[in-house]
């Protein structure tokens, strides 16, 4: 397996190749290192580690060799799609994280500045529109309310045709909020799960 065949919340954790010893190296160190009071001296974890990496290696090769006869018909192999959606959640995500920090901003008097809950990134206003012409309906406005997003949403050929609810759980964990789909009447044409 490699690393990036992690999925979260694994992949958010140091992952490293058992053969490489750098790799293997910045890890053991990285463990000292949180080990506070505990820690060993970094010379003598040096020294231990240069002399066990030559059997550290060979058991790690008979180790993998052992697991890659028994699991060749269960390896997992990601998708590009998989894993593209993956780093466009993480870039959403982190994009979410900047405005609230932004909001969060202080003024030069120390006190802290916030932007009006109306202010989002156009970033958010455009990936809801995409998202929803691409099931052919019209995001006809969003805001926030509370920890939500209200989407006012027109469908096609009018509220006959529904929207699925795979798509707006898909939408709210994208946005790391609760949705909500309203139609242009204003009533509840689907909620996701998501608090």
């Amino acid at each position: 397996m490699k690393t990036a065949d992690l999925i979260s919340p694994l992949s958010q954790f140091q992952a490293i190749i058992g053969d490489s010893k750098d790799d293997a190296q910045k890890l053991l160190f990285d463990i000292n290192d949180a080990s506070g009071d505990l820690a060993i001296p970094r010379e003598r974890l040096e020294r231990a580690f240069q002399r066990s990496w030559s059997d550290f290696e060979k058991n790690m090769r008979t180790i993998s060799a052992i697991s890659s006869k028994d699991n060749n018909s269960n390896a997992v192999q990601r998708s590009e799609a998989d894993m593209t959606e993956e780093i466009l959640l993480i870039a959403r995500h982190l994009d979410h994280r900047i405005a609230e920090i932004e909001r969060c901003e202080l003024r030069a008097d120390g006190t802290p500045r916030r932007a009006p809950r109306g202010i989002r990134r156009i970033s958010e206003e455009k990936f809801i529109a995409s998202s929803f012409a691409k099931i052919g309906w019209e995001a006809v406005r969003s805001f926030w309310e509370g920890g939500s997003v209200v989407i006012v949403a027109q469908g096609p050929g009018g509220p006959s045709r529904a929207i699925s609810r795979d798509f707006v759980e898909r939408l709210a964990k994208s946005l790391s909020r609760e949705v909500v789909v309203l139609g242009e009447a204003g009533k509840v044409i689907v909620r996701s799960s998501l608090p």
